[in-house]
């Protein structure tokens, strides 16, 4: 008996961590479509970003190097493949000890794609930063 109750929690637990890599479904790249939309002009990763949540592929979605210049740019990885690219105006405050403030880091660009095939893009151009950092 005991061995058939570990056997059914090893099943479940592989099942579980199955899960978190499942792909998308279609409805779930619909949602995530919509989102996306949503997150034009709105600061990078602030609270309307937490609408991503569920569809992380885990807990390092957003981990993943961001690059800097005129703009910034970087992805968060989904489930199944699937990678949401965004760019956003370089705040300029690494190093001056100044915090993002709300006009800071405004996506202007954002796609999402599977591989090389983009499922969805929008931008609006970028915007000035609102404040020098200096």
């Amino acid at each position: 008996m005991r061995a058939f109750l570990l056997a059914v929690t090893l099943l479940l637990l592989a099942e579980t961590l199955g899960a978190r890599d499942k792909g998308l479904s279609v409805l779930e790249v619909e949602r995530v479509k919509h989102i996306c939309g949503g997150l034009l002009d709105t600061q990078y990763l602030s609270k309307p970003w937490k609408q991503l949540e569920p569809y992380y592929r885990d807990e390092r979605a957003v981990a993943s190097e961001t690059v800097c210049s005129a703009s910034c740019g970087g992805e968060i990885t989904l489930r199944g493949g699937y990678f949401i690219s965004c760019l956003y105006c370089n705040p300029m405050k690494v190093g001056s000890g100044k915090p993002w403030g709300p006009k800071d880091a405004q996506v202007w660009s954002i796609s999402l794609r599977k591989g090389d095939k983009i499922i969805f893009h929008r931008e609006i151009g970028p915007k000035p930063n609102p404040e020098l950092p200096w």
